[in-house]
């Protein structure tokens, strides 16, 4: 009989579960039992990510004729986190759920990333209103960036830290005139990196002479 992503998904929490509460015999069996808890473990957090995917496409507002198809895809089988990134994340144009495959996988690589996090404000700035305010800007640029880094910071992977705050500087220099002074790094603390981060972070972008002169950034 057919068996639901979330039944499979309960099955491994339960395998987890008993493979960590069975005592590891003293027979020579220590790495064996090591490997199998890890191999399960990494197993539902792939599947964990395959029914955060299959709930993002289902809530979409403006769904593509394939989505049906997609999401019974789905609820067929566990995919792999390479699978789920060509199949469905990329395919269907998903910032998020490309930031949470990364980030699980943990495979960095900025040509990557940095394209995510380009779009991801990008539409940040395509979605408010013509006449919004800089400062009503700013908060929606909060809004939407703080969760992300309280979710994937300090990962690389899905939250390359310099990017990030390139991002936020520019445009508090942008708009210098209407936002408080320091505006860029407290949005990376509120994202929860430690202050000495920040400074480390940006005083290596006053070194490099990144200004509101200098900073380079396309929109793609």
């Amino acid at each position: 009989f057919p068996v639901t992503l979330e039944s499979r998904i309960e099955y491994l929490t339960l395998a987890v579960g008993n493979a960590k509460s069975h005592p590891i015999s003293a027979g020579g069996k220590h790495e064996t039992a090591i490997a199998f808890l890890t191999d399960l473990e990494e197993k539902l957090e792939v599947a964990q990510v395959q029914l955060e995917i299959l709930n993002a496409l289902a809530a979409a507002q403006n769904p593509r004729p394939e989505t049906p198809q997609a999401m019974a895809l789905l609820r067929t089988r566990l995919f792999t986190m390479t699978e789920l990134y060509q199949e469905f994340a990329d395919p269907f144009d998903m910032p998020l759920m490309k930031l949470v495959c990364l980030h699980v996988s943990e495979h960095r690589d900025d040509a990557i990333v940095r394209p995510i996090w380009n779009r991801i404000f990008q539409e940040i700035l395509d979605g408010v209103p013509e006449n919004a305010t800089p400062q009503a800007i700013a908060d929606e640029i909060i809004k939407q960036v703080v969760p992300l880094g309280q979710r994937f910071h300090p990962s690389e992977s899905a939250f390359p830290l310099r990017h990030i705050a390139t991002l936020l500087v520019r445009f508090s220099l942008s708009n210098q005139d209407a936002l408080p002074f320091g505006w860029a790094p407290r949005v990376l603390v509120q994202c929860g990196v430690p202050f000495p981060e920040v400074w480390d972070v940006l005083h290596e972008m006053y070194e490099s002479h990144v200004s509101r002169f200098s900073i380079v950034f396309a929109y793609r």
